[in-house]
């Protein structure tokens, strides 16, 4: 058997167009035995390469054409094209090779497609074909003639040695087989494996109890490889033991057990979809052969039907949709489409029900009928059924046995050309059993027993649309053909019922395909979800009020029933209440609404908080606040600034209300800002990543002045405490309108104003372009084509920055500043310490996972990039480059800087002492040196000290602010202390006056250093305005200030004063509280510089 493929190019009539097409060609022989021994196997082309190739160029050309005024048939073309390759191939089989070598340049080139030729092209194609032909039999003629008989036995001795190669081929081809059914079995295994091992680990996560954590760990680790595809007999003999270990739990064997008839299940289903698809496929093909019988398209349909049939016997999932695929592609290619659909849709799905039962024993007559009288009884029950039309006459031809072979098929019995005895009585017994002809369909099996009850977005989508499109067409009956819209329609309103797996969403495609055709029912369509998409939000924000107004009830509940027994109860319903308004999922807010109200009413506090609401809708008619110009949250979309912008584009808005801290109008009428500082927020609920939040400020600000962050979500309450208020517009419109109603009357009185829009398109730019020069950076470094200090982050978390350069100013300068970079390039860790190290012990690092930075040169760059990606280490380049240059000159800067600071220092020292000297002097003139030594004491060591007050006062501020108080380094060093704070906020607690003191000064042992240690106390008072109570504290807090390396160490904190300590004197406060460091201060050998014992 030959596959020939064959390409034409028509140097007679168009040169350079070029027809394709495709064609399988069994040859059978035709020559002489003595013919093919000689030609068959000889080894010289007898015809010129060149022509053979041009020839069988043309043969395929000639299949692929159809005649433009049918004077040559499809299937007159492809005898003729079939007739030339079978004579080629019995006359010489070295010219046939030049043959197929013109067929495979054409199908390279052009595939399959079939085109409308000429028929004076055509004909010329058939005389170059015959006259070729003839050559060659001339040619073959003589060739023959020259052959003697000695050649001829050296045919046959070569005959033989052909026949032994083949029997070789033969037992390889049987060893290749048995190697691929011992390979299947090995995969097999293999599955069976994976699926065990994946169960056991669903299992003990549910059932972590079930066996010892250690031994079924150890069995894991040995047993990993399987998970990877590994299947040798070390995996085989570990697996084995694994799996005698954990058959002992029965509960486990069960569960898998379970498991593996879900994947069976899900198998089975998959396999009868497909194989439900194909026999649609086969019963459309059917039909179409019987309403287009002298169809050109005949012999291919029933090439197909044949390759369907043939495949419904393979379990073979891959090899079903690889079939269904081809013959859906044949159906697109001959326009067959809209038909099949039609027909597909009057197809009704059979269940098939699997019964169990036990089936009597029946000794089956294989006994074939040949009587006239059996072959009538057999058409007769044909007909009856509907499968046989012709004449009830005994002559069992070709006729006949189609109708049989059909019966068969639809009966899911073995297809035959003859009929058995037990045949006969099972055709008649169908026939006697129906009173009407059944319809020739495949059996289908219901696809209901394997939709999916969940609701998805595109099943809602689907209903919107049907639902749109059925309003539509009542104002517009004309717009579409009735007909083809009403079948289509009857095919899809199951949608409507909730009905939604693949057959719905193939249907409800094609559905979809023929209707957005109407632009006029497009957008109708786009206008109704636009309302949907308004109504949505509308009801999100009545939820949201209405759970906020529970959630202010059950607090207002608290407040006048502390020691209720509901209180633990009515707790858990806040909580509850906050986490489903985190989400703005709408079925959630509906639902956790209904919930709450039900527990109000089986409490019978119905009239409690009907009181508590309506005594809140009193105050909001009180509140005189930047709202109180009415708009409504959905009129944001009437705004010029929000209409003219995309869903994703980023719009910012600048201060212009006389109270921003910084904008300002100047005599050009541009903005400006003050100190050349923005204060910064984000107007929107909806996260965003830092590299892009940090961006947009960068982007807006362009140099000119700074984009400070004060905390990412705006206080809406306090919106003109802010120079630039950022957002998304998506994100800004699925706000609740309480929310959005205070930006919106900014917005419309002026107050804020359009600053800048950043489109997607520009900041997937300059993110593609940052990316770009981060890949340029790695590229030049390892082809050592760039000079200069760049960075890596390593993908750990680890926050340890490491490098090879020494600790020069300069050096240490940049360090200090990438720490920063990598927070605002989006990395979720920033610098905390900086180890220096050799490139070597720095490499080592990176595989210990010590290192989460690097920062180095061009050298040692290149030496660690390849080194890392040898040791398959995933890291990043920082898109950041300094040149040696600009090292140099942030040294220079450093130390100019440094000078200035020393010398400013030596100043005050020498002040200092010189102050100190006198005062000694004065105190000694005075006669009281020795009393006041504490007093010296102090101040020698005052500066340090206020010093450290100062900066505790600025912190403190940071601490007790609701929005920054988790920015400062007091928050992390001292948790309980942020918890604190933390918990008061939540309260409505607010700090009402506060001041820092020291409490104690000196030195601690420190890792064989002495460092300066502060004990600091903070006497704070807050206030809630709800409750009407002032809450009074002091904390004491211990830290060691370790500025050689920048670190604070070793915090410690404690009460110093409570609520229950006002009325104390001073003295006393001090013997009560003097004692809570001592543990601390003997730990670390600590030595005060400011307390005389």
């Amino acid at each position: 058997m030959y596959i020939i493929y064959c390409i034409i190019n028509l140097n007679y009539f168009m040169k350079n167009i070029i027809f394709i097409t495709f064609l399988f060609i069994f040859v059978s022989t035709t020559s002489t035995a003595s013919d093919n021994s000689i030609y068959k196997e000889n080894t010289k082309a007898l015809m010129d390469k060149q022509w053979s190739i041009d020839m069988g160029y043309n043969s395929y050309w000639l299949k692929a054409c159809k005649s433009n005024m049918n004077k040559y048939p499809e299937s007159e073309t492809r005898k003729i094209s079939q007739k030339f390759i079978s004579d080629v191939s019995s006359l010489s089989k070295p010219d046939l090779k030049f043959i197929e070598q013109g067929v495979t340049e054409y199908t390279d080139a052009y595939g399959n497609t079939k085109y409308t030729c000429e028929n004076k092209e055509i004909k010329a194609v058939i005389e170059d074909l015959e006259y070729y032909v003839s050559d060659l039999t001339k040619l073959k003629d003589k060739y023959y003639k020259s052959k003697t008989s000695t050649e001829v036995k050296q045919k046959i001795d070569i005959n033989k040695e052909n026949k032994r190669q083949a029997e070789e081929k033969k037992e390889e081809k049987l060893a290749a087989q048995k190697q691929f059914e011992d390979q299947t079995k090995s995969n097999k295994e293999l599955e069976e494996a994976q699926y065990y091992i994946n169960d056991l680990l669903a299992y003990i996560k549910t059932y972590p109890s079930t066996f010892d954590i250690l031994e079924i760990t150890n069995f894991m680790i040995d047993n990993k490889n399987i998970l990877d595809g590994s299947w040798g007999n070390l995996e085989k003999e570990g697996f084995k033991l694994f799996k005698n270990y954990t058959e002992s739990s029965k509960e486990f064997l069960v569960f898998h057990a379970q498991q593996n008839d879900i994947r069976d299940e899900d198998a089975l289903n998959k396999i009868t979809k497909a194989e439900n698809s194909i026999k649609k496929l086969i019963n459309y093909f059917t039909f179409y052969l019987q309403e287009n019988i002298t169809s050109e398209l005949a012999p291919d349909i029933l090439d197909n039907i044949n390759l369907a049939r043939n495949t419904l016997t393979s379990k073979d999932i891959g090899e079903l949709i690889s079939i269904i695929t081809k013959l859906n592609n044949y159906i697109t290619s001959k326009d067959l489409t809209s038909d099949y659909s039609k027909f597909a849709a009057t197809q009704k799905d059979d269940v098939v029900k699997k019964v169990e039962t036990k089936k009597e024993e029946k000794k089956i007559n294989t006994t074939q009928i040949s009587s006239k009288e059996d072959f009538k009884k057999a058409q007769s029950a044909l007909k009856k059924l509907g499968f046989y039309e012709g004449v009830i006459d005994g002559l069992f031809g070709r006729v006949s046995i189609k109708a049989l072979n059909a019966w068969q098929e639809v009966s899911n019995l073995t297809l035959t050309d003859s009929i058995s005895v037990d045949l006969l009585e099972q055709l008649e017994s169908a026939a006697k059993s129906s009173n009407n002809k059944v319809v020739k369909k495949e059996n289908i099996v219901d696809t209901k027993t394997t939709q999916s009850t969940t609701f998805n977005p595109e099943q809602r989508a689907a209903q919107e649309y049907l639902n749109d499109f059925l309003i539509f067409i009542k104002s517009n009956p004309t717009l579409f053909d009735i007909i083809e819209i009403t079948e289509l329609i009857s095919v899809n309103k199951v949608i409507l019922d909730g009905e939604w797996n693949a057959i719905q969403e193939k249907d409800f495609t094609e559905f979809k395909s023929y209707t957005s055709v109407s632009e006029d029912f497009l957008k109708f369509h786009s206008t109704q979800n636009d309302q949907r998409q308004k109504d949505i939000l509308n009801e999100i924000a009545f939820q949201n009020t209405k759970l906020k107004n529970i959630i202010s009830y059950f607090r207002y509940f608290l407040q006048n029933n502390i020691t209720s027994d509901l209180a633990p109860e009515v707790i858990k319903n806040i909580k509850f209440a906050e986490t489903s308004l985190e989400g703005q999922n709408l079925g959630i807010l509906n639902d956790t609404n209904n919930q709450l109200e039900g527990f109000i009413s089986n409490q019978n506090l119905n009239a409690d908080y009907s009181k508590h609401i309506k005594s809140l809708a009193s105050k909001d008619q009180e509140k005189d606040t930047i709202a109180s110009i009415s708009i409504d949250a959905i009129d944001l979309v009437n705004f010029d600034l929000i209409k003219n912008a995309d869903d994703s584009d980023f719009i910012t808005l600048v201060n212009l209300s006389g109270q921003a801290p910084n904008a300002l109008l100047n005599l050009e009428g541009k903005v400006v800002f003050e100190k050349d500082i923005a204060y910064s927020c984000f107007y929107q609920s909806k996260e965003i990543k830092n590299d892009l939040k940090y961006y947009l400020y960068d982007k807006v600000a362009n140099q000119k002045f700074l984009a400070f962050d004060q905390g990412f979500v705006c206080n809406q309450n306090n919106l003109l405490n802010y120079d630039l208020i950022f957002f998304e517009k998506d994100a800004l419109l699925r706000e609740e309108k309480s929310y959005v109603s205070t930006l919106a009357a900014a917005i419309g009185s002026d107050q804020l104003q359009l600053f800048s829009t950043i489109t997607k398109k520009e900041y997937e730019k300059d993110f593609f372009q940052r990316e770009m020069f981060a890949e340029q950076i790695k590229d030049d470094v390892l082809n050592e084509a760039r000079l200069g200090f760049g960075a890596l982050i390593i993908a750990n978390d680890n926050t340890t920055l490491c490098t090879d350069v020494d600790s020069s100013l300069g050096h240490m300068s940049i360090m200090n500043l990438l720490g920063n970079e990598f927070i605002r390039m989006g990395y979720d860790k920033s610098v905390n310490d900086i180890a220096f190290n050799t490139t070597e012990d720095t490499f080592a690092n990176v595989q210990r996972g010590n290192c989460g930075f690097i920062y180095a040169g061009e050298t040692s760059l290149n030496n660690l990039m390849t080194a890392i990606e040898n040791s398959n280490t995933s890291y990043d380049v920082l898109p950041i480059w300094l040149s040696k240059k600009q090292v140099a000159n942030e040294q220079e800067r450093q130390e100019s800087k440094e000078k200035s600071l020393l010398i400013d220092l030596q100043k005050k020292k020498e002040q200092i002492e010189k102050e100190k000297k006198l005062e000694q002097e004065r105190l000694k003139a005075d006669g009281i040196l020795k009393a006041q030594e504490q007093q010296a004491l102090r101040d020698r060591n005052r500066v340090v000290v206020e010093a450290h007050i100062e900066l505790m006062e600025n912190e403190i501020k940071l601490l007790f602010n609701k929005d920054t108080f988790k920015d400062t380094w007091l928050y992390e060093s001292y948790p309980d202390l942020g918890k604190l704070m933390e918990k008061k906020f939540k309260e409505k607690w607010e700090l009402d006056q506060s001041n820092v003191t020291i409490n104690d000064y000196g030195l601690s042992d420190y890792k064989g250093r002495k460092i300066a240690t502060f004990i600091t106390d903070i006497n704070f008072r807050l206030m809630n305005r709800d409750l009407g109570e002032y809450e009074t504290m002091c904390m004491r807090l211990a830290i060691i200030a370790d500025s050689e390396f920048s670190r604070w160490r070793e915090p410690e904190a404690s009460i110093c004063k409570t609520n229950d300590d006002i009325n104390l004197t001073e003295e006393e406060l001090y013997e009560k509280y003097k004692n809570s460091f001592d543990i601390f201060k003997k730990r670390l050998n600590f030595q005060s510089a400011w307390i005389v014992e």
